[in-house]
């Protein structure tokens, strides 16, 4: 898919969640897209250290970086970094402008995962999706 549709799709789930915290939530999230809820989704994943990654999605997530559509935090944590993204006003401006690119039938799972999973903790999210794709521990 191309990545004007990609870079849409992810600030389409921004736009919903407006706030996350995570890398690892985020891939997750749009993994559950997939595998829950059986919508398509323009990235492809890998099974990886901890489970599913796609580096199509974390090459958006930068790219939407670097053009201020979406927020990066970084917290140092000793020798841990904790990432959190939000979307900016500009990114949701943009968004509103492409939403027709993105399914309506994407724009409605969004807010069914928002229901969902707002309040869940991200391991228990990782959970669920090794629970979905076979996987019994970190690092398999």
């Amino acid at each position: 898919m191309d990545l004007i549709y990609s870079d849409c799709f992810l600030l389409g789930f921004l736009n919903t969640f407006k706030h996350v915290d995570g890398r690892k939530r985020i891939q997750k999230l749009i993994y559950l897209v997939n595998k829950k809820y059986n919508e398509p989704i323009p990235f492809d994943y890998e099974i990886y250290l901890y489970g599913p990654y796609s580096i199509e999605l974390q090459n958006s997530l930068i790219r939407l970086t670097n053009l201020q559509l979406v927020k990066e935090s970084i917290i140092n944590k000793g020798l841990v970094k904790n990432y959190s993204y939000d979307i900016t006003p500009t990114g949701s401006f943009i968004f509103k402008m492409l939403s027709k690119k993105v399914p309506l039938g994407v724009t409605e799972v969004f807010n069914k995962l928002y229901k969902e999973y707002s309040e869940t903790a991200t391991n228990k999210i990782v959970e669920e999706v090794y629970e979905i794709t076979g996987i019994k521990n970190y690092g398999e």
